[in-house]
């Protein structure tokens, strides 16, 4: 948390020593069921700052200045966000006078719930340090437990093939270099949840077969959610997220029409 601008002088000088004269401890009664570690949520920190702060006329605005998101691959093959954002805090009191401060969050989520979530964990954080609540534990990440795999080292590259759409072109054989098991660096979990080790020219052929299950426009609706237009402008690290997204979409029509 960086302080970035504060007003000359005014009632915010004096409301914030107020405020932090009245707040309480707050236990970490909370505890992360993945990783066994206690934390205190947002929820607390709001139900325990909340009624001070509107006891002695102070507020708090806030501006993101910046926010960044990457997809991650969980060890499950489900596709996680990853959002990263900064947000900058502005505690304000009724004489317009004010303190603020910047305070960065992370969060992570297989839904839409990731940008929630850093935000949450910067206010959370602002208001902690701001008013020096005391902590016994810096470790706190919110109730997640997300089981994430390593960015994927770049593959060696098979030979090049055709520039269209390897689904809607076929090669008409495979070359004898994507046979061999040092061409094998895409993984792809299964149906079965199983993982297999497949050279590009297979991986291709499993998106194809997919394809064929769930039809062209719910198989090409599935490549613009993941920000591409062919299965051949896919990097090969993000293969395996893709055809992840595409599994779940066949199990979701499958299921629809059972």
């Amino acid at each position: 948390m960086t302080p970035t601008k504060q007003t000359n002088g005014g009632d915010i000088f004096k409301k914030i020593p107020a405020i932090m004269a009245e707040i309480p401890v707050i236990g970490k009664d909370r505890k992360n069921q993945g990783q066994g570690y206690n934390f205190r949520g947002i929820d607390d920190v709001y139900n325990m700052i909340q009624p001070i702060m509107a006891k002695h006329g102070v507020f708090m605005s806030a501006e993101i200045l910046e926010s960044r998101h990457e997809e991650r691959q969980s060890g499950q093959g489900k596709a996680i966000m990853s959002r990263v954002t900064t947000i900058r805090y502005s505690f304000i009191a009724q004489d317009g006078s004010s303190v603020s401060t910047d305070a960065i969050g992370e969060g992570m989520d297989s839904g839409d719930k990731a940008s929630a979530k850093a935000m949450s964990i910067a206010q959370k954080y602002a208001i902690l340090q701001m008013f020096l609540v005391p902590t016994a534990d810096a470790k706190d990440p919110e109730n997640d437990d997300h089981d994430v795999k390593p960015k994927p080292k770049p593959a060696p590259r098979p030979p090049a093939k055709p520039t269209g759409d390897p689904l809607d072109e076929h090669y008409s054989a495979e070359d004898d270099a994507d046979k061999g098991a040092a061409f094998r660096t895409i993984e792809l979990t299964l149906s079965t949840g199983k993982k297999k080790l497949v050279t590009k020219f297979e991986a291709y052929k499993m998106f194809g077969k997919l394809k064929e299950a769930i039809g062209d426009a719910a198989y090409y609706d599935v490549l613009k959610l993941a920000g591409h237009k062919h299965a051949n402008t896919i990097p090969d690290g993000t293969l395996p997220m893709v055809f992840a997204m595409l599994l779940d979409r066949h199990r979701t029509i499958t299921e629809g029409a059972a």
